[in-house]
């Protein structure tokens, strides 16, 4: 058996960068026509903002959207749901329909034939439109009517981006409450990213796929579990309630949330719910506002 030395002096002389380079070259090799295709030479991506596929978000310039030492005061659920709601729910990739906010906003700019929503993943002005554009979604406040809808402030049904910014238009957050399972499917990026451009500070459910979990505290939105023999309907909880998240200065994984419940005919519920992050690292990025902002911010420190 070699040792250590004589392996190591090994690596040195067989494990080199060229070798790795002879070994990916071919994977490199592409037709003439690609290599002919104009590609900018830049340090920063030359964004089109004529682009319909490949849009820059607004990501980076979110602010946190709970800050623990404040906490979020006349929070209003967006939607009910109820289990197993799944990121196709959440955010399709189907078709866009006809007369839904994604196709009026490409129809606006001269597109007739829209496509579906995972063609245009790269769009955030299509993809945060999309959210909950599911004709299979029921939420418990449209009234049993099934689709992409959500209260308006005339009281009325309006698809969930249009109720979403009414709301943000007057400086609300928004909430949505759930059952079991929240976020079940493959994991999909804009399930997440989506919540954060509808103005939702936190999802209260029963509990989390594991995987969308991770990705709801990575765009900075909690996941807030009910303590167990809770939930929607144990506490009769309509939708029409505020909902105020008490500050918590000690934020740690697992830590314990309080919630005030103000139902529209008075009184109040106060629950302890859940914090399902899981790790330190889960934490600080909740603080920053999401991994975006987190990273953006370590980059500008190193920089200084």
């Amino acid at each position: 058996m070699p040792d250590p030395a004589e392996v190591e002096a090994a690596v040195r002389r067989f494990v080199t960068a060229a070798r790795f380079r002879d070994t990916y070259a071919p994977a490199r090799m592409t037709t003439r026509d690609w290599q002919g295709l104009p590609a900018p030479i830049s340090a920063r991506f030359p964004w089109s903002r004529e682009s319909l596929f490949i849009r820059p978000s607004n990501f980076p310039d979110l602010s946190p959207a709970f800050d623990p030492a404040v906490g979020v005061a006349g929070i209003r659920p967006l939607l009910v749901l109820g289990d197993g709601i799944t990121t196709d729910h959440i955010s399709p990739n189907g078709a866009i329909r006809p007369g839904t906010p994604a196709a009026e906003w490409l129809a606006e700019r001269g597109t007739t034939r829209p496509g579906n929503y995972g063609l245009r993943r790269g769009n955030p002005e299509i993809c945060a439109r999309g959210m909950f554009d599911n004709p299979l979604l029921e939420n418990a406040l449209a009234g049993g009517r099934r689709g992409n809808l959500a209260p308006s402030d005339d009281g009325g049904l309006v698809p969930v981006w249009i109720a979403a910014q009414e709301r943000m238009a007057r400086g609300e957050s928004s909430i949505i409450l759930a059952g079991r399972n929240y976020g079940a499917g493959s994991s999909r990026d804009w399930a997440a990213k989506g919540l954060r451009m509808l103005g939702v500070v936190a999802v209260l459910a029963e509990s989390f796929e594991r995987i969308h979990r991770v990705n709801l505290i990575g765009m900075g939105v909690l996941p807030l579990s009910f303590a167990p023999g809770e939930g929607v309907a144990q506490l009769a909880l309509t939708g029409a309630e505020r909902i105020d998240i008490a500050p918590q200065a000690a934020l740690a994984p697992g830590c314990a949330m309080r919630l005030r419940i103000r139902p529209k005919s008075g009184g109040e519920i106060v629950l302890s719910a859940r914090l399902e992050a899981q790790s330190q690292a889960e934490i600080d990025t909740l603080r920053a506002g999401g991994i975006l902002p987190q990273i953006l911010g370590r980059l500008l420190a190193e920089a200084a």
